[in-house]
C-alpha cells in the first residue's frame, strides 16, 4: 500500500472513531513515546541520585534534567515569582547557560510537559556578575531576551548544578 493510501485510510478509521487531528496533536505533545527528543534525567533511587534515560526515569522519582552532554543538570522543581534575595546565588544557571537552556526550550518543555513538571517560561534569576541579571523564556526563535534590573523585580528561581561523577 502506497503512502497517500495508508493516509486516506487512517482518515476513514480516525472519522469512523471521533478521533480528531487535535486529538492527535495533543497524544503528540502529551505522549512521552512520541518525543523527538529524550534527556537524561536524575533521579532518587531509594534516596540516592541516579542518572537515568528518560523512558526509565520518568517512572522513578526525577527531580533534574541533562540538557547537555556532561553532568550539568537543571533542576525541575521551580519557585515562581520571588526576590531575587530568596534565591541561593551560587545555584543559579549563570546567563552563558541559560543562552544554551534557550537554543534547547521546545525539546526540553515538550519533555517537562510530558512529565506534568513545571515549563521554561517567563522571567529567570541568572548568575552576572554583581547584577540581578534576568533572562525571559517566551517560546520565541528570536535571541534570548536578557537584561539587568532593579532588586526588588520578581523572577522565577531555578537552580542548576553538576552532579559528581
Amino acid at each position: 500500500m502506497n503512502k497517500k493510501a495508508r493516509i486516506v485510510q487512517i482518515l476513514r478509521e480516525m472519522k469512523l472513531d471521533g478521533i480528531t487531528l487535535e486529538d492527535l496533536s495533543r497524544e503528540m505533545t502529551e505522549n512521552p513515546d512520541f518525543l523527538a527528543q529524550k534527556f537524561d534525567l536524575l533521579c532518587l533511587v531509594n534516596g540516592v541520585p541516579h542518572r537515568l534515560p528518560f523512558d526509565q526515569g520518568r517512572h522513578k522519582e526525577p527531580i533534574g534534567i541533562f540538557p547537555f552532554a556532561g553532568n550539568w543538570y537543571l533542576e525541575l522543581a521551580q519557585d515562581e515569582s520571588q526576590p531575587r534575595s530568596s534565591a541561593n546565588e551560587q545555584r543559579l544557571p549563570d546567563r552563558d547557560i541559560w543562552l544554551e537552556l534557550y537554543k534547547l526550550q521546545d525539546a526540553l518543555n515538550a519533555q517537562l510537559r510530558a512529565m506534568g513538571k513545571p515549563l521554561l517560561s517567563g522571567s529567570y534569576f541568572a548568575r552576572g556578575g554583581n547584577l540581578n541579571w534576568i533572562i525571559r523564556i517566551n517560546g520565541s526563535k528570536e535571541p534570548m531576551p536578557e537584561n539587568y534590573y532593579p532588586t526588588d523585580t520578581l523572577a522565577n528561581i531555578r537552580y542548576g548544578a553538576s552532579l559528581e561523577p
